[in-house]
């Protein structure tokens, strides 16, 4: 039987990460307390990758001026959007394939733009979805594309797209595609269909979409998802399909752990930092730079991920732990500045919470530092996180007061306590009360808090 959560647990339930939060009047209880703090900070945290992973994507076009110089060319005219869209038709039922794809850049474009502009665009839905089966390769992709950036103009287009058909091809376009461009642009559309809170996930696995996705990470022994990471957030789509599907039943979350190679890819996601001559993206071209500015946003996805994965079942948990990841986990807390150190701690939180055996495992003299910061931090969360666990360590470790006395806890938290919210100045007047009280001073206990030994990773 499952281990039940610890009411400290900032996971207890798995969320599937694109749920809408709605913030509740002041909590009666701790429980809701956290709660609501984990409303407020998952919104932001969203609203954030959202602009890496599921912004809407323009496609520009480079056009030589007359001194042979390399402009974009504009985007589409929202004067002329209407005009535009009734022409469209026309060419979608044309018998050329490159009218057919200027069309579809088009409306790529038009679907990018704001609402008013995509409302144009019903009428070509049910020729998009064909497009997904063309023979065509750029067509298929371009028609992918244009569908993925309508999916993210709200629920009613994506039930609009499911009521037209759109999973059954969606889902076989990403099983037959080779080519990295179209694996990213089919997992880009999954991950834009899978957005919100209506995703009728099941009807995705009874297509197929799980196979499919465990073929791309292991693709005749070349993982799919490494050859992706070489050109930095190319991989955020097919990560975020994964997640997406992971998010759901465990039983989904089982069929892809089955995969080994998943926990191997997710460690190079973590641990990737590369350089590249070049990288032409859809949205951005960047040459001569460092693969570390694009794979940030590559690992703050793998740590959402990871977040979600260790909120689940606690098998699930001692695989990630197995396979090195907590390490990996860890020391991105202790070395990274707080962005990606914030993503890390949801997931230490939940290995932590799961009791002495699993607390056992971190490393706490390498990320206490860590949350001594988060004391000092004025974002409600980060500041929030570390009262957590503090709590969780006091209630877990043997020697706790004076490994925390010695990482200069008591000084940080009396800082806490001076923070204008109530409910975090008294939780740390709380702590302090306990790190400071009378039997911890005693002469009996003096001989357990003198030599406190700082854990390290169970072999």
């Amino acid at each position: 039987m499952e281990p039940s959560p610890r009411h400290y647990n900032l996971r207890s339930q798995r969320q599937r990460r694109q749920d809408a939060y709605k913030h509740t009047s002041i909590p009666r209880t701790t429980g809701a307390l956290h709660a609501q703090h984990r409303a407020r900070d998952q919104e932001i945290r969203k609203e954030k990758r959202e602009q890496w992973v599921l912004g809407k994507r323009f496609r520009h076009r480079r056009l030589s001026n007359e001194q042979g110089n390399e402009t974009a060319d504009s985007d589409v005219d929202a004067a002329e959007t209407d005009a535009l869209s009734q022409q469209l038709q026309g060419f979608l039922t044309s018998t050329d394939a490159e009218e057919q794809l200027q069309a579809l850049w088009c409306i790529t474009n038009i679907a990018a733009a704001p609402k008013l502009q995509c409302q144009q665009l019903q009428e070509t839905v049910p020729y998009l979805i064909g497009f997904l089966r063309h023979s065509n390769e750029a067509i298929q992709n371009q028609a992918a594309w244009a569908l993925g950036n309508l999916a993210l103009e709200g629920p009613s287009v994506r039930r609009l797209l499911r009521e037209n058909g759109v999973i059954l091809p969606l889902v076989d376009l990403l099983g037959r595609s080779e080519s990295e461009e179209l694996v990213k642009t089919a997992s880009f559309t999954v991950s834009s269909m899978l957005h919100g809170e209506d995703t009728r996930s099941e009807q995705y696995v009874e297509a197929g979409l799980l196979d499919h996705l465990k073929r791309h990470l292991t693709t005749d022994q070349v993982d799919r998802l490494d050859q992706l990471r070489e050109h930095g957030i190319l991989a955020l789509p097919l990560i975020r399909a994964i997640a997406n599907i992971i998010a759901g039943p465990d039983e989904y979350t089982d069929a892809f752990m089955d995969c080994p190679s998943l926990l191997a890819s997710l460690q190079g996601c973590l641990d990737s930092i590369r350089w590249v001559e070049h990288i032409t993206m859809p949205l951005i071209c960047i040459a001569d730079t460092a693969i570390e500015c694009s794979s940030r946003p590559v690992r703050k996805e793998t740590l959402w991920l990871l977040s979600n994965l260790t909120a689940g079942m606690e098998k699930h948990v001692r695989q990630v732990i197995d396979a090195g990841l907590l390490d990996t986990v860890c020391r991105i807390f202790a070395e990274t500045d707080f962005d990606l150190r914030k993503e890390a701690s949801y997931i230490i939180m939940n290995v932590a919470s799961r009791g002495r055996d699993y607390f056992d495992r971190l490393p706490l003299s390498c990320i206490l530092p860590g949350y001594v910061d988060f004391l000092h931090a004025q974002d409600r969360t980060l500041l929030q996180m570390a009262l957590t666990f503090v709590q969780i360590t006091l209630d877990d470790h043997p020697q706790a007061r004076s490994l925390l006395q010695q990482a200069g806890v008591p000084d940080a938290l009396d800082s806490a306590t001076l923070n204008q919210q109530s409910e975090l100045h008294q939780m740390a007047g709380h702590l302090l009360d306990e790190i400071f009280e009378e039997d911890a001073l005693s002469p009996a206990n003096a001989a357990s808090t003198a030599s406190p030994v700082p854990l390290t990773h169970a072999t």
